[in-house]
């Protein structure tokens, strides 16, 4: 909710999340981004490490997925008490008419339910990611 309430307040950056293989292709395609870093280190510990414990680390760069980074991440129900506490009165509302006064106002049960909704979004983007990467795997 911090992270949510944070990128609401901050001026928006494009973030690049491209990098060149190889043979200088751009890639865009997460899965292929992991791919690549993936084939990257793995070359690195080859020419740094003996064979064996270069083929421990390889084997273990191959099982990072993003979704197990991405599931590991939960949100707590402290952060949002703290990001709204954070919130300021005097700031204009958004599109939705809701003041950061009002949610603060809105006591223990309002921060629940932001908690709750935030939760419900994670999930969702979770379920897509996991769909995603699954049936990009059977093409």
């Amino acid at each position: 909710m911090y992270k949510i309430i944070g990128d609401i307040n901050k001026k928006w950056q494009p973030k690049q999340r491209a990098i060149r293989d190889s043979n200088g292709k751009l890639l865009v395609n997460t899965t292929d981004i992991i791919q690549r870093w993936t084939t990257y280190c793995s070359k690195l510990y080859m020419a740094q490490h003996d064979q064996k414990v270069s083929k421990d680390l390889v084997k273990k760069l191959k099982n990072i997925s993003l979704l197990l980074v991405d599931s590991q991440v939960d949100i707590l129900g402290e952060k949002v008490k703290k990001a709204v506490k954070k919130l300021k009165n005097n700031k204009s509302p958004g599109n939705d008419e809701i003041t950061g006064k009002i949610i603060k106002h809105g006591g223990p049960h309002m921060i629940e339910e932001i908690h709750q909704l935030c939760k419900s979004v994670k999930d969702g983007y979770r379920a897509y990611r996991k769909e995603k990467v699954s049936s990009s795997s059977v093409t």
